[in-house]
């Protein structure tokens, strides 16, 4: 006769890491990164305003490049990004 583990049909939270493994940029790195890009045209505006999300708001580049206009909007007095995160989940970020 089998051993019965009577801990197998227990279901534990989902883990969710808060912090990333990714190094961050200091302030003058980023200052640097965004100095670089050519804004006389309106390619490097756009790529300069995708860099500077991506570096305010460490969010993953699938996350900004499914950013719209909606999901820019006031609360208040307030500017938010809403990112649609893996797993579903929604972020909500002051700008």
């Amino acid at each position: 006769m089998p051993l019965l583990n009577p801990a197998a049909s227990v279901r534990a939270s989902k883990y969710s890491l808060v912090e990333g493994k990714t190094p961050a940029l200091s302030v003058e790195q980023a200052r640097r990164v965004l100095a670089t890009i050519d804004t006389s045209h309106v390619v490097g505006l756009r790529d300069r305003a995708i860099m500077a999300i991506l570096i305010y708001t460490a969010a993953r580049i699938g996350a900004v490049a499914k950013l719209r206009l909606q999901n820019y909007a006031p609360d208040s007095n307030q500017w938010w990004f809403r990112f649609n995160k893996k797993g579903g989940k929604a972020r909500t970020i002051p700008a």
